[in-house]
C-alpha cells in the first residue's frame, strides 16, 4: 500500500501549468512541523496536483494556506545539466482540501451562487 496525509502550510503560491497534451499540473510546496520547544522540525514536502485539483489550487491557495493532503508516494528521476544523477520523491495527489476557514467558506459560497444561477428545468423535476 503506498498512501501518505500530511497535513501543512504553503511555501509558495502555486503556479499553474500544462502539458503538452493539455493537462493542468501544479506543484505545492508544504511545510509540515513536528515537535515542540528545541525539538521542533520543519519537513517539506511537494505535492503534485493535477487536472480540476491543480485549477482549483491555483484559484484557491496562497502562500501560507493551511492544506490537508492524501496521495501516494512517486519516485522522479533527472538529470541535471552537468550531467548528474538527481531523484526526488513527491506526493502525487488524490485529494487537496482547503482547510483555511476563509478559503472553505469562500467556495462553498461560490458553489451555492452557482446553484442559485442555474435555470430551472421542468424537465429535471423527478415527480
Amino acid at each position: 500500500m503506498n498512501t501518505i496525509s500530511i497535513t501543512g502550510r504553503l511555501g509558495r503560491d502555486p503556479e499553474l501549468r500544462y502539458t503538452q497534451t493539455g493537462k493542468a499540473v501544479t506543484n505545492l510546496s508544504i511545510a509540515n512541523t513536528t515537535g515542540f520547544g528545541e525539538n521542533k522540525q520543519t519537513h517539506w514536502f511537494t505535492v503534485v496536483c493535477w487536472n480540476a485539483q491543480a485549477e482549483a489550487a491555483t484559484q484557491h491557495l496562497r502562500k501560507g494556506s493551511l492544506v490537508g493532503v492524501e496521495g501516494f508516494l512517486q519516485t522522479r528521476k533527472w538529470k541535471t545539466r552537468e550531467e548528474e544523477d538527481r531523484i526526488s520523491v513527491e506526493i502525487t495527489a488524490n485529494r487537496v482540501d482547503f482547510l483555511d476557514p476563509v478559503v472553505a467558506y469562500a467556495e462553498r459560497a461560490a458553489t451555492a451562487e452557482e446553484d442559485r444561477r442555474m435555470p430551472a428545468d421542468d424537465t429535471d423535476i423527478p415527480f
